[in-house]
């Protein structure tokens, strides 16, 4: 299906008719470097299937990534935006729903019901901030890894020695659940908690060291 008139993707193809949205002209401000999910095969961006996407990190850099996602997949937005470190994504889909707070904590977010634009927030301040965004920045990694490098990086930054062991048993305590959860695999209930449950480990620092 050809797309004509003034859409973002106005003079482009899509893939199916069931698709709701196309990478953005270069004059819309956005121009895609990564298509994610199923696309026209005109388009000439790289690409990857939205599974692969959702099942390991890209292995190149891309800045700007375009993501048509099917609908009965609207559940998976948060992993979407996960998957990525990317500067801005953008996601075409329909009905999709609102996002959990914690993703605040990554992205600037806007949406129009249809389509949804994510913009990568600069690097926080404060020491619980900064831990929370180191472990939703990497996805796909298990958050219980990033999470105790983060910190004893806190740690050392305090002047103080938190061992891994150490940092293992304020995460187990604070958040047992999440030993063997990557941020992808985390329901949102529990990504919700995070952002408490990293701030009650930050501040176990000062009474464990």
């Amino acid at each position: 299906m050809t797309t004509t008139g003034t859409t973002p993707w106005a003079g482009l193809t899509e893939s199916t008719p069931e698709q709701t949205g196309s990478v953005s002209e270069p004059s819309m401000g956005f121009v895609a470097d990564l298509l994610v999910g199923d696309w026209a095969k005109e388009l000439r961006q790289p690409r990857v299937r939205l599974s692969t996407w959702l099942a390991k990190p890209y292995a190149a850099t891309a800045d700007r990534v375009a993501v048509a996602l099917p609908p009965g997949l609207e559940a998976a937005l948060p992993r979407v935006l996960l998957a990525t470190r990317a500067a801005h994504v953008r996601v075409f889909g329909t009905d999709l729903p609102p996002l959990p707070d914690v993703l605040f904590a990554v992205y600037k977010l806007s949406s129009d019901g249809s389509t949804l634009d994510a913009v990568r927030l600069p690097q926080p301040e404060g020491e619980a901030a900064s831990v929370l965004r180191r472990i939703l920045d990497n996805g796909h990694a298990k958050l219980a890894n990033t999470w105790r490098e983060a910190l004893i990086a806190v740690a050392r930054a305090q002047g103080s020695t938190l061992t891994k062991n150490e940092a293992r048993l304020l995460i187990r305590q604070a958040a047992p659940w999440s030993e063997d959860l990557t941020p992808l695999d985390a329901p949102l209930h529990r990504l919700s908690s995070l952002p408490e449950a990293v701030s009650t480990t930050v501040k176990a620092l000062t009474t464990t060291l």
